[in-house]
């Protein structure tokens, strides 16, 4: 659900509905120049390298488009962890997904401080950084408790984040999913996040854990 706003030649504003596919065709420095205004419940980047010439511009965007839906996918978010913060902090965004993307340290830690004081409902961070690099505990132990879904599946979780993880659960009374794919969860690992899952839990895949006995399958 996209409302596109292009002012014309002669000053007219032309607005038109469009599906999320084709925003493509247009051109993406009318867009970041703000010659073409967007607005969407969701706005999404896939695969995106943005030039520094057309960075601020794209994050003005983002912020101007209203969403508060974002989906990230095979792009580095390093430069949107401002606006991200400021987005949930005023509670704007209520839904972010940032799957097999790339993120600074200092963007980690930005993106940090806007979930602890926002309103998420549904967080997605998957394979951060290739399962590599900056620790995921930060963003764990910052987590809201009105988050009803959270997938962080494919990282290969370390323990300070698996301990963060267990030591929130408890407090996220409202998670209805809980997805911890392929993240090197252990048999003792189960056991312990077995014991702290919320009373509201749904749902929770372990897929692909194959370190998972079955004791811990019981846990």
């Amino acid at each position: 659900k996209i409302t596109v706003s292009k002012r014309m030649p002669d000053g007219t504003l032309v607005k038109q509905k469009a599906e999320p596919g084709m925003i493509r065709p247009y051109d993406l420095s009318a867009l970041t120049e703000g010659r073409i205004r967007v607005k969407a419940e969701c706005f999404g980047l896939k695969r995106y390298q943005p030039g520094e010439e057309n960075l601020a511009g794209l994050a003005d965007c983002i912020e101007a488009s209203g969403a508060s839906k974002l989906e990230f996918r095979e792009t580095d978010i390093s430069p949107f962890a401002e606006k991200l913060r400021e987005g949930m902090t005023a509670g704007r965004i209520t839904q972010l997904s940032a799957d097999f993307c790339d993120a600074s340290e200092d963007a980690m830690q930005k993106m940090a401080s806007g979930i602890e004081s926002s309103s998420l409902t549904r967080f997605e961070m998957q394979m951060l950084n290739k399962g590599v690099g900056a620790s995921l505990a930060g963003i764990i132990e910052a987590l809201p408790p009105s988050l009803t879904y959270l997938a962080l599946d494919n990282n290969m979780l370390r323990d300070a984040e698996k301990s963060a993880l267990i030591k929130k659960l408890p407090d996220l009374k409202a998670l209805r999913h809980l997805g911890l794919g392929d993240d090197e969860i252990k048999t003792r690992d189960i056991q312990q996040i077995a014991s702290a899952l919320p009373a509201s839990l749904e749902t929770m895949s372990l897929k692909e854990n194959a370190s998972i006995l079955d004791e811990g399958t019981l846990a």
